[in-house]
């Protein structure tokens, strides 16, 4: 009786850590073979569990894509859309804030692959796309657009084009990613990431700094 009483517990746990399991088989097949080539088979080999028990938790091919993305870049746009509707703070410092902390956990290898992952595949499934599109850069651009009004309302930012401040702002970071990881082009000698994201935020917001010599 008590060796089912400590099964029990250790059972739960291990089912309850399944989700997660699969999509870390996920994200590393997806990363090497590609998500056209990944079959959900292989997935669950990975796993170390059957193809059934994949399809308890994901229907579908693309929605373990789709949890993937909320697993690693949901909590980013949460952040931003946090300190956006929080109105607390100086606006330009909490945007270079974001930046800073979105920079450094995209070095984590496995958040890195999910936008070159619609990159890659943008094409061939249009539809994993338009999901980023909705679940990331359209709650993004939100976010950052309501810190940039706040910055012009309170004096602190000139006024610009919200959108295409957003790609400035983050254009030069995923750019900074494709570069290294599929180009292999790394940083100059001496300059290190932490190096490359401070003088990005440097030059953004000094651009997007209100001129006090402004007419």
């Amino acid at each position: 009786m008590s060796t089912n009483v400590k099964s029990g517990p250790k059972f739960r746990r291990r089912a309850a850590d399944r989700p997660d399991e699969v999509l870390d088989a996920a994200v590393g097949l997806f990363m090497e073979r590609g998500f056209a080539a990944t079959r959900v088979d292989d997935i669950a080999a990975a796993a170390g569990i059957s193809k059934g028990a994949v399809y308890q938790y994901f229907p579908t091919k693309q929605t373990i894509f789709e949890a993937l993305v909320r697993r690693a870049v949901g909590p980013l746009v949460d952040e931003a859309a946090t300190a956006a509707a929080s109105r607390s703070g100086d606006p330009a410092k909490v945007i270079a804030g974001l930046v800073q902390a979105i920079a450094a956990r995209l070095k984590d290898p496995t958040r890195a692959a999910i936008p070159l992952l619609v990159i890659a595949e943008a094409a061939s499934f249009p539809e994993l796309a338009e999901f980023y599109r909705k679940e990331v850069i359209a709650r993004a651009v939100g976010s950052f657009s309501a810190l940039f009004e706040e910055g012009v309302a309170c004096g602190q930012l000139r006024p610009v084009h919200n959108a295409v401040a957003m790609r400035c702002v983050m254009g030069p970071i995923i750019a900074n990613i494709i570069m290294g990881r599929i180009f292999g082009i790394g940083l100059p000698p001496g300059v290190s990431e932490a190096d490359f994201v401070a003088q990005h935020i440097d030059i953004v917001m000094n651009g997007l700094r209100a001129r006090k010599d402004a007419a």
